[in-house]
This record gives C-alpha cells, structure tokens and sequence, in this order.
C-alpha cells in the first residue's frame, strides 16, 4: 500500500511502477514471438468457435464467482464477527447462499466436463478460471496501490455499521494533534476504524462521539464491553471529584 506524505513523495512499494517496468520487455517478446515464430498461422488454426462456445458458460459463471467471492467473505466475517438485526442477518445469509451457488455451479460445469471427457472444454475453463483469478488479484493490487480498502460489499450489505465507520473514523482524524500517544493509550482496529484502548482516554473526543460509538458498539461485542467499562470509570471519576 503506497502512501503520499506531505514532500509529495510516495512510500514504498511503488507496485505500479514495478509491474510497469516489465511491460517493454513482454511487448518486445510478443512482438518477436508474433514476427519471427509461426504463432500467428497456429492461431488461426485454432477452433474459435468451439472455443467460444465452451468458453460462454465458464466465463459468464466465474465472471460472477469474482465478485460474489467478496460478498460472501464480508458477509461471512460479518456472521461470525458482528451481532446483526434480522433484516442485516438475511441480507448476508443471501450474499453467502448465492455465492455458495454460484461456485457450486462453476464446479459442476468443470465437473461434467470431465465426466464427459470434453477435455477441450476441461483446458477452457481451467484457462478462464487462471484468468479470472489473476483479474482479481489484479484489481486488489490496483486497490492497494490506489489506498481504497474493500468496503463496497459491506455498504452493500450493512449500509447502518460502513456509516457509523466513516462518522467515527473521521472524528479521529478531527482530533489531530490533539491526540495523545503515552503508554497506557494503544490504538486498535474494530470493524475498520482505529479507536483507542481505552477509550475514556480521550474524554471530550468520547463524549461527542458517544452517540455513533454506541450505536456502533452494537455491532461489536468487545466494543461494547469497552465503552461500558469506560463509562463506569468515567462515573467514578466524577463521584470522587
């Protein structure tokens, strides 16, 4: 994940750039190869057709599987993770059943080709499912590059938590300078946001976010416990003052 700082300068990994330097390289290969070999004669020899034709199917379920495959890990983490209303839990009992299907359905179709012996159709979709799966790691290296974290399918699915996230997250930043690193004051990750442990820490921060943090402690179990426990102390500070 490459970051710009306030020289403009980006941190490391520079991932685009790396995977750019290679490109001259492969399309002096590919030039070379379609020239000087009989490539493009054995291309044209090639069943297209047929290809196509075994192709559609694969494709068009396994173009699918990519992003179901997101939705079913959000909606997964989230079941296992969260506590859920009841329309939250069907929404992501949903996203989990069709995602189920769909590779249920791409594994069938691979298996009946071996059943068949189609093992043309085998080769095709082995090759379709290699490409889909180098597209997503493509896309999720473009989304590190770029600093966008993969929080779509969750404001899909769970629109209430990825709001309460992004309300909390930015009055952590809106704290600034103003926020105070000792050693009995550590941060950690719920849910995507960075909150601070414990969070009475920062008392005037605590009492203006109270409302999101307790509507968002909902969800998380261990928040909960935390934003009780620091409310208590808070009380008992107050009492003895």
């Amino acid at each position: 994940m490459s970051k710009t700082g306030m020289d403009g300068r980006r941190e490391p990994p520079r991932t685009a750039v790396i995977i750019l330097t290679l490109l001259p390289s492969a399309a002096l290969a590919l030039g070379y190869v379609w020239i000087a070999t009989p490539l493009p004669r054995w291309l044209a020899s090639l069943p297209w057709r047929a290809m196509l034709h075994a192709a559609l199917p694969p494709l068009a379920v396994g173009a699918l599987c990519v992003p179901a495959l997101l939705f079913m890990h959000a909606a997964y983490d989230a079941l296992a993770r969260w506590r859920l209303d009841a329309g939250e839990a069907f929404r992501a009992w949903l996203a989990g059943m069709a995602g189920a299907a769909l590779h249920a359905v791409f594994l069938l179709l691979a298996v009946g080709s071996i059943a068949r012996c189609q093992w043309f159709e085998v080769g095709v979709e082995t090759l379709v499912l290699a490409a889909l799966l180098l597209h997503a790691w493509a896309v999720r290296a473009l989304l590190d590059e770029c600093d966008c974290k993969p929080y779509w399918q969750r404001r899909l699915l769970f629109p209430r938590h990825e709001r309460l996230r992004e309300r909390l997250a930015r009055s952590i930043s809106d704290m600034g300078d103003r926020r105070k690193d000792t050693n009995q004051v550590f941060w950690f990750n719920c849910g995507g946001v960075r909150l601070p442990c414990p969070l009475d820490a920062y008392p005037g921060w605590l009492e203006r976010s109270k409302v999101d943090l307790t509507a968002y402690a909902a969800y998380h179990p261990t928040l909960k416990e935390d934003l009780e426990a620091s409310e208590k102390r808070i009380r008992r500070s107050h009492g003895t003052d």
